[in-house]
């Protein structure tokens, strides 16, 4: 049978789209890029998690396909209400400048992308863990542009790719790889730096990469995403959903 579509919109109010089977507009909770972290707690997260409800109790088994303009951390949290374990399959058609729409799946085969992973410890008392994955942008500048308002943390694993600059994710096949690589570093910082509590994400990459990081980090204890807000020069992080694969 056909997949099933749905969209996500946090940016502004998406147009009406033929063959769309549910269209979450979240544009009138946010503002500009983000929202803050008791929306997400109280209406967002919970709509989530009821639509993935429904979809797995009334959907036939079939596939989704998601889309639409959402902010990194929506996207992130949409990843997590269809955990790979869940059963339920779905992929992102994401859109790039220039190429045709592409259907980025975990389930596709890995094409090596060759990203680096360097965890390097920090404060031995803090137990959190921040995780900076470099694609579009580099994270870095804006991530030390705001120390001063986020946690001590134990450890911190970057993420980057093996050119200086913006990586292009040209194919499926490098988005399932460079997913993998993030939760497979996460993965070993946890295990390097016991206990690690919460894992933050700050992250400059394709929406539908987060998507894909997001299915996979079961197990991998609470996860707090940041949204990056463009202010004069580099910009900075602020806290968006907190997610809980695990719970």
């Amino acid at each position: 049978s056909s997949p099933r579509r749905v969209a996500l919109h946090t940016r502004k109010r998406p147009g009406f789209q033929l063959g769309t089977a549910l269209a979450l507009d979240w544009s009138e909770r946010f503002s500009g890029r983000e929202a803050d972290p008791a929306t997400w707690e109280q209406f967002l997260l919970p709509a989530l998690r009821d639509v993935a409800d429904a979809i797995r109790r009334y959907g036939n088994g079939r596939r989704i396909v998601a889309s639409g303009l959402p902010s990194i951390p929506a996207a992130t949290a949409l990843g997590v209400a269809f955990l790979a374990q869940a059963g339920v399959g779905i992929g992102w058609s994401q859109y790039t400048p220039s190429r045709p729409e592409q259907l980025w799946s975990i389930g596709e085969p890995r094409l090596q992308t060759g990203f680096n992973v360097k965890t390097t410890e920090r404060d031995i008392s803090a137990t959190d863990l921040a995780v900076l994955l470099s694609v579009t942008e580099d994270v870095e500048p804006a991530f030390s542009q705001s120390t001063s308002t986020l946690p001590a943390f134990r450890a911190i694993t970057r993420i980057y790719p093996p050119t200086a600059g913006r990586f292009d994710i040209t194919s499926a096949g490098q988005a399932s790889d460079i997913a993998s690589i993030v939760v497979d570093a996460i993965r070993g910082a946890r295990q390097a730096y016991r206990p690690l509590g919460t894992v933050h994400l700050f992250m400059s990459v394709p929406v539908g990469l987060a998507m894909l990081i997001g299915q996979q980090l079961n197990t991998l204890g609470d996860v707090q995403t940041h949204e990056h807000i463009s202010t004069d020069g580099v910009g900075t992080y602020r806290p968006a959903a907190r997610l809980q694969p695990s719970a």
